[in-house]
């Protein structure tokens, strides 16, 4: 790469310079030319889409969406050390991220979907992550009534009605980093820090070829009135190019 265009160390004339490239490199951990490597993953530039967001700075970029529930007072704060806050209250309410009107991750391309993330109780807790298209269309995670708050459940609906399935993985109020991995046969699977949890077959439960986004929610069960604080580290996506 030419040397002409670079940032001088500690801002003097004739100490050596680093290269945006080498600032690139360092960062993403960019191995050879045309692969890059973002939280252990090696990505061919040549033939994949990728979406990176750590949450730094002061306000979210512009395909996120934040949105709260009828009772009205979920907040996101966007300045918590990178990362993204969602406050569900003290009321039966709910807060939420999403990409809004952008549905842009097709589970069939060999979508995979990264994140990193917490709550401060677990009490009453319930939260949906994962990639979502509709209320029958999606692929996530989901705590709260229906496995009565003890394990994460991987939930899978392709259109034919959800399906769940127990990852014997315990809440806690623990950073965790879940990721869902699609398959171009329909085939989903969930993974809990690195360690493979839940395996839905094309056989059993196809996901059709929509477009999906990121979606967060969290709120109470039915009927209880929990405050709840879940922090989002970072979102990591990638699918094949077209």
């Amino acid at each position: 790469m030419s040397q002409g265009f670079g940032l001088n160390e500690g801002g003097g004339h004739g100490k050596p310079r680093v290269s945006i490239w080498k600032l690139f490199k360092t960062y993403f951990n960019v191995t050879t030319r045309g692969v890059l490597k973002i939280n252990r993953t090696v990505l061919d530039m040549q033939h994949t889409v990728w979406y990176y967001d750590d949450f730094l700075g002061d306000v979210l970029r512009s395909e996120w969406n934040a949105f709260t529930g009828s009772a009205g007072t979920g907040t996101i704060v966007t300045a918590l050390n990178g990362k993204v806050q969602l406050n569900d209250t003290s009321a039966e309410d709910n807060s939420g991220l999403d990409w809004g009107a952008f549905y842009n991750w097709d589970p069939i391309l060999n979508c995979v979907m990264e994140w990193k993330c917490e709550v401060d109780s677990i009490t009453n807790l319930n939260v949906k992550m994962g990639l979502y298209k509709d209320a029958d269309e999606y692929a996530w995670f989901h705590v709260g009534d229906a496995n009565n708050n003890i394990n994460y459940a991987a939930s899978l609906n392709g259109g034919a009605g959800a399906v769940d399935a127990d990852t014997l993985i315990d809440i806690d109020t623990d950073a965790h980093i879940f990721k869902i991995e699609c398959f171009d046969d329909g085939s989903v699977k969930f993974h809990i820090d690195n360690v493979l949890v839940a395996t839905a077959p094309a056989a059993t439960l196809a996901i059709t070829s929509v477009l999906h986004k990121p979606y967060f929610l969290i709120t109470d069960k039915s009927g209880q009135t929990t405050q709840h604080l879940f922090d989002i580290d970072y979102v990591f996506l990638y699918q094949d190019r077209t």
